[in-house]
């Protein structure tokens, strides 16, 4: 019984989490105006639902660190603490992505940590130090590293960037012919077509006459830059929440990684909306350049700092490389009243998610 309680609360976090964070991921191509919501959160959820997949092999870890590395005496053990930590967790995420605003699970779930462990071990059971130099570290400085890379790279790339602007990125189809040695025989089509990946200006590709798809080349860029950033969120997200239910887990570990991975994906699908216009429309208006560099930067350091086990926020890396897009056009091109909520939300989210951990704890107990 505890485990089937710990497995729906493990899975309705899942769930907050992919309401939340999907929108990381997408909001500059629904920004920017490269694709409408539905085709977009389709493209998030699937790329999310392959990195929370392969985050079982190249994220292990990231489960060490969360999973032994912050509270001493084996309290992840305790069922009570469990149920704390995820009720604390939970609550925060999908109580911000009903208001549309975009925080980090990874805050939310060390705050219900701290949250619980104190009140059930003592302030002494907390490893302090393992706490700020795996997780407020990292926490603190990729959001400050991702502004600045964005602020500094951003104009160093856009010129050949907004040159692709112009190119399209072309499939050509040709049927093979056999051309016979006589002069008097036809020329006899084999029937087999092979074909031809062609990038040229976007003129080249529209008189092809044999063209049988034509996508813009930045578009494409901005395209594969989004799913690239969602695999990365799988992978440094869903370690995290694995990590406080394998304590407990009845299943083999690959299927805990897939239960996971299937609830992130259908919280995204679902109700992850709201947060998607915050950072699309509301934080500043960037177009499809500013969209896939802010992606590339981001996916980078998610998904370097997955594989090193140091948990970092795609809320705040990613927020962060827009506003530096934001930053570059002038201050007037951002909205000041939203960047100040979104950067309340961040430091609250702390303290909120630990103290609902705690009375949890409290209440149970």
């Amino acid at each position: 019984m505890e485990f089937v309680i710990l497995f729906f609360l493990i899975i309705f976090l899942s769930y907050a989490n992919g309401s939340n964070d999907i929108s990381k991921g997408i909001a500059t191509l629904v920004g920017s105006g490269v694709a409408d919501y539905k085709k977009a959160v389709l493209w998030g959820t699937f790329w999310t639902a392959i990195g929370s997949l392969l985050s079982a092999m190249f994220s292990v870890n990231m489960v060490k660190t969360f999973g032994n590395g912050l509270v001493l005496n084996d309290v992840f053990k305790n069922a009570n603490f469990i149920l704390s930590v995820l009720a604390g967790a939970s609550g925060w995420v999908i109580m911000a992505s009903r208001i549309g605003m975009p925080v980090s699970t990874t805050h939310a779930i060390v705050g219900s940590i701290a949250g619980a462990g104190i009140v059930s071990i003592g302030w002494n059971g907390i490893m302090w130090g393992s706490v700020l130099n795996k997780i407020f570290l990292p926490l603190l400085l990729s959001p400050l590293l991702s502004f600045v890379l964005t602020f500094i790279l951003f104009p160093l790339l856009k010129k050949p960037l907004y040159r692709a602007v112009n190119y399209c990125l072309c499939l050509e189809s040709r049927e093979k012919v056999l051309v016979p040695c006589c002069d008097s025989a036809a020329a006899v089509s084999t029937g087999i077509s092979e074909a031809k990946v062609v990038v040229d200006e976007e003129k080249a590709c529209d008189n092809s006459s044999v063209t049988t798809m034509r996508l813009n080349l930045i578009d494409t860029m901005h395209w594969l830059s989004s799913g690239f950033v969602c695999m990365t969120r799988g992978l440094n997200d869903t370690p995290k929440i694995a990590a406080i239910i394998l304590p407990f887990s009845l299943f083999a570990d690959r299927w805990v990684f897939f239960f996971l991975a299937l609830a992130m994906a259908t919280g995204g699908y679902l109700y992850g909306l709201k947060t998607t216009e915050t950072l699309s429309f509301k934080v500043t208006r960037i177009d499809h350049v500013e969209g896939f560099t802010s992606n590339i930067i981001t996916g980078i350091l998610v998904g370097s700092t997955s594989h090193l086990g140091l948990p970092v926020s795609t809320t705040h890396v990613s927020s962060s490389a827009i506003m530096a897009c934001g930053v570059r056009k002038g201050m007037k091109s951002i909205d000041k009243k939203i960047i100040s909520e979104i950067l309340l939300s961040w430091l609250v989210t702390l303290p909120v998610s630990a103290l609902i951990s705690a009375a949890g704890y409290l209440i149970i107990s």
